[in-house]
């Protein structure tokens, strides 16, 4: 994580204690957030998990995490609508397909 991107999670960390504000991570595919009466509550969705195959935790390496933290689509502003690079000419000819609605698609 560069220092931009750290300053920011410490200053949103804070923020969020200061409003006590709990932070729930996601720890797997599939994990579920369910509102309740009284918040917000995490189920692990194990039965779902084990269907598939995955443990209800996923335990990441530091190497991993130093990967990701590299990665550009990971910077600070890529998901959040600024600093986006310009479409390129494929995605201005997929954008431009007109989209019929569901009842006008051929049938096979």
């Amino acid at each position: 994580m560069n220092r931009r991107a750290l300053s920011l999670a410490v200053a949103a960390t804070g923020y969020f204690e200061a409003q006590k504000i709990t932070l729930m991570s996601q720890t797997q595919y599939f994990d579920k957030f369910v509102l309740t009466r009284v918040g917000v509550a995490k189920d692990t969705n194990h039965a779902v998990k084990d269907k598939l195959g995955f443990a209800d935790d996923q335990r990441f390496s530091g190497a991993l995490l130093d990967a990701a933290a590299h990665v550009a689509s990971t910077s600070v502003g890529d998901d959040c609508g600024k600093c986006f690079a310009a479409p390129n000419p494929w995605e201005k000819l997929f954008a431009a397909f007109e989209r019929r609605p569901a009842s006008r698609r051929a049938t096979p």
